[in-house]
């Protein structure tokens, strides 16, 4: 709880100096952080979607560690708490045979394997379990103007309630606050944004969402509401129950098909 609390009182703080603009939708996600975490996980992301070579049989954990930090020139840690909490030690052979893939495709095929994965932490791309990435929330703020800002019977206003209700029932259901989770989701109407908390696989999936909303729009050729007009904000409903499914916290995640 202390923890949810200290990721919202950031991000109601954060919200509050952006300003939001058409351009911003560009960027689908903005990360709570200093300049130096925001730069050094840009360094990071930017090295995860480079493409390689990747084939090794049996390499130990460690030797694949230091690989990493060695090509790539970033951070690459092991949390060894996490992993001996499940008796992993960092000897564990590692193999992968992959002739074109990017960073982030061959960490998830060597490390899924033998039950581990990675995240973004502390300026560090992390080897851990599932359980302890799952249990790290990031605050990320997402420009939704043009997803929510509706024109109705010629009155300009916004709707939070049905992304909202669109992200929470599709996206790791069990997960947020109004089920039990540790996740949050609430809108900021001062710069038409929401403030989102969870994780980092959770994250990945709601911007891919949000990519594929509006990628359907644009091939139906709705235009958003300009930017100029200015919205009558429609408070909060009383949430809904949220469906719920039996999908592994750890499965893989795809974009939604998108059918002409």
């Amino acid at each position: 709880m202390r923890v949810l609390f200290r990721c919202y009182a950031i991000a109601t703080i954060v919200v509050f100096l952006f300003e939001a603009s058409p351009a911003a939708f560009g960027q689908v996600s903005f990360g709570i952080g200093s300049p130096a975490e925001q730069l050094a996980e840009e360094r990071i992301s930017q090295q995860l979607a480079s493409r390689d070579v990747f084939i090794y049989e049996k390499i130990p954990l460690d030797k694949f560690a230091q690989l990493l930090r060695d090509r790539y020139s970033i951070n690459v840690e092991i949390d060894q708490r996490a992993l001996e909490d499940f008796g992993i030690g960092t000897q564990t052979p590692l193999s992968i045979h992959l002739l074109d893939a990017t960073l982030e495709s061959a960490l998830n095929v060597a490390l899924d394997p033998v039950e581990l994965t990675w995240m973004i932490r502390d300026e560090s791309l992390v080897i851990t379990t599932p359980e302890e990435a799952e249990s790290q929330l990031e605050t990320r703020l997402y420009p939704v103007r043009d997803l929510v800002v509706l024109k109705r019977d010629g009155k300009v206003e916004t709707d939070f309630d049905t992304l909202i209700r669109a992200i929470t029932s599709t996206i790791r259901a069990d997960s947020w606050t109004e089920v039990g989770g540790p996740g949050s989701i609430e809108p900021q109407a001062a710069s038409v944004s929401l403030i989102i908390c969870q994780a980092r696989e959770a994250h990945l999936q709601i911007e891919w969402l949000l990519t594929a909303i509006r990628e359907v729009r644009d091939r139906q050729g709705i235009l958003p509401v300009s930017s100029s007009s200015r919205p009558h904000t429609v408070s909060r409903s009383t949430p809904r129950p949220i469906r719920r499914y039996s999908a592994s916290a750890n499965a893989n995640w795809q974009m939604p098909r998108v059918y002409e």
